[in-house]
């Protein structure tokens, strides 16, 4: 097993501009934009360079804007605020299935598109507990390195999991975890500082003691490799590549604005053959006077002039508008500018979100595979063998026209199916319960009105003379 370590080392070192990649765009998501990332050794000579080439320029402010973070979050809450369904094709599955997925299941579900949004891809690791139950959760994709093989249809063979943790002494270690289709290996290292090489592994493992045992390994029942990824895109490439650089500019215009603000926001006088008093008594006295006192030359000339630099508003308006319009269409999101919603109709509305159901739709497709595998895991472990294709399905947290859809839902009626009807509207979370509601409604209308009616029957009447 000394080839693994090997190729441990070899992934890592791959896996690098993987991890720098990803704080960046972490970083952009947080409203930590490059324009923040000036070392502090740095400033102060920025400052003084600027200084010694423009007297006149000493703020140097810096303005971050999120667009990024809105963008991510817009894409998530738009797939993910009501969570995937699945039917198995039997309803009792169906019960169990979303038992096993648990509470959580919402909430991973948005960690994984935030993830994937930021890094290209997401990671699901799931494993039995010490009381045997079926348990998963997100794992930080920066934290995962899958190995597939050479075919044309990718098959996971291998997954490395690395991370650092603290043990009972307080010291540092890096932990490797190579899962396999049918064990895992524990491989640690004392920590390293960031951008060293990573020294030889040993097969090791920490037991509950925190001490270090000899070499360990551990088998699972799972007969896959129990991760399962969650692309962004068929080229696992990350949302903020498509509009880093217009957002780098907007905040550049932005903070180059507010610079000029501070910088010229008073007036600047050009005194010529001025007096003996101070500049202080010449402020003082134009302040009280309305006059400063000038010396003529020896041509005769004196005289007090103003300068001052006028601020290129107007350009610099065009250029965020038309860079916040770009930032929306490179990113493939919804402008939230009121002005362009109105008393729009759902056409209009469904046009309106075409970038964006374009880009999550994208992400569904490569999500669907990885929900595929996440679900087959759950229903193994509970025994339950699927044969039919799980169908999925997913609902937009999109604004609608509710008077629209209300009126195609009527017109509908006896051409597709109850069912089909209360599926597709948006306001119905469980179909099922809907149908079973509305069968319990129609029994007791039912009922009440015979009720009525046996209360309108008019008595019979008997004759006592017969």
């Amino acid at each position: 097993m000394s080839a693994i370590p090997n190729m441990i080392r070899a992934m890592v070192k791959r896996h690098q501009d993987f991890i720098q990649a990803a704080d960046v765009a972490m970083s952009y998501y947080l409203n930590k934009n490059d324009i923040l990332r000036v070392r502090p050794e740095h400033v102060d000579r920025e400052i003084e360079k600027r200084l010694t080439k423009n007297p006149l320029r000493n703020a140097d402010n810096r303005i971050s804007h999120n667009w990024h973070q809105l963008l991510v979050d817009q894409k998530t809450s738009y797939a993910f605020t009501y969570p995937p369904t699945f039917d198995t094709g039997v309803k009792a599955n169906n019960e169990r299935l979303a038992e096993l997925l648990g509470d959580d299941f919402t909430r991973y579900c948005k960690d994984l598109c935030v993830d994937a949004a930021n890094t290209g891809t997401a990671w699901v690791h799931y494993w039995l507990d010490e009381a045997g139950a079926f348990q998963f959760a997100p794992v930080p994709a920066v934290q995962v390195i899958g190995i597939y093989n050479t075919g044309l249809k990718r098959k996971l063979i291998a997954a490395i999991r690395c991370y650092r943790e603290l043990d009972d002494q307080g010291e540092e270690w890096e932990r490797y975890e190579y899962w396999t289709e049918r064990e895992l290996r524990y491989y640690s290292k004392k920590a390293t500082e960031q951008g060293e090489e990573i020294a030889a592994l040993e097969l090791q493992f920490t037991g509950a003691d925190g001490v270090l045992h000899s070499a360990h390994v551990v088998s699972h029942p799972f007969g896959v490799v129990p991760f399962v990824e969650f692309p962004n895109n068929k080229h696992r490439t990350g949302d903020l590549a498509k509009y880093k650089s217009l957002i780098d500019l907007y905040d550049k215009i932005i903070s180059g604005f507010a610079n000029d603000l501070e910088d010229i926001q008073e007036v600047i006088f050009l005194l010529k053959n001025y007096g003996r008093e101070s500049l202080s008594e010449m402020l003082e006295n134009l302040r009280l006077f309305k006059a400063v006192k000038l010396e003529g030359g020896e041509d005769g000339s004196g005289g007090l002039d103003t300068l001052t630099i006028e601020i290129p508003v107007e350009a610099r308006k065009v250029a965020l508008e038309i860079l916040r319009r770009q930032i929306f269409v490179s990113g493939q999101g919804v402008d939230p500018d009121p002005e362009r919603f109105g008393n729009a109709s759902g056409v209009a509305l469904k046009f309106l979100y075409s970038l964006l159901e374009m880009k999550v739709g994208m992400m569904e497709t490569e999500f669907r595979s990885g929900f595929n595998d996440l679900v087959r895991a759950v229903l193994q472990h509970a025994g339950i063998s699927q044969v039919k294709p799980i169908i999925h399905t997913y609902t937009r947290a999109a604004i609608n026209n509710e008077l629209e859809n209300a009126q195609v839902a009527r017109q509908l009626m006896g051409i597709a199916s109850e069912h089909t009807i209360i599926d597709n509207l948006f306001w119905v979370d469980d179909t099922e319960r809907e149908l079973e509601r509305l069968k319990a409604e129609r029994e007791q209308a039912m009922s009440d009105d015979y009720g009525v009616l046996e209360q309108q029957q008019p008595e019979e009447v008997v004759d006592d003379k017969q």
